[in-house]
């Protein structure tokens, strides 16, 4: 997710009407995840309509219908913006609006870090950082391409991954 509206809940950035029912939001959490459902009948989400989710973080969401538009207002995020990167498995994104690699999303990666992306009809592709390189393989050594709104896997192998950047509208 890349807004910071404040306003980060579960109903707030999904409101009573704005998704199909019984679309499904998967967040990754330490040991596995939450899963909270929209049902038209309540209306609402449940089991935690206040679940948050943090600037740069990231969740699945499963659709079952047909496509839906969000749109997210809010202030972008500036100065120094760092996320946490705890070991093994974390859900990650850029915390300003745009389609960028890794590396100028800020992600500072340890030797044998690995990233997972997800492309709906493709599937996922994985990347992997060595040192010696250096540089994410396969591909561009700056890292695969996070389209805008997305997230990814980051798999903190080495213990000492991190994401920093500093970003300012000018």
């Amino acid at each position: 997710l890349v807004v910071d509206a404040g306003q980060d809940t579960l109903a707030n950035l999904f409101p009573p009407g704005s998704v199909p029912n019984y679309t499904t939001v998967y967040k990754l959490t330490p040991g596995g995840y939450t899963i909270n459902t929209y049902y038209t009948d309540l209306p609402g989400w449940d089991p935690n309509p206040n679940e948050t989710f943090d600037l740069g973080g990231g969740a699945f969401i499963y659709n079952p219908a047909a496509a839906f538009d969000i749109t997210w207002v809010g202030e972008v995020a500036q100065g120094t913006l760092v996320n946490t990167v705890g070991a093994g498995f974390t859900m990650q994104s850029s915390q300003v609006p745009q389609t960028t690699n890794l590396t100028t999303i800020g992600v500072q990666p340890g030797n044998y870090d690995t990233v997972y992306t997800h492309d709906p009809v493709a599937g996922y592709s994985i990347y992997t950082y060595y040192t010696d390189l250096p540089g994410w393989d396969p591909g561009d050594a700056a890292g695969p391409t996070i389209p805008l709104g997305s997230a990814f896997f980051y798999l903190n192998n080495s213990g000492s991954g991190a994401i920093s950047r500093d970003f300012t509208i000018e």
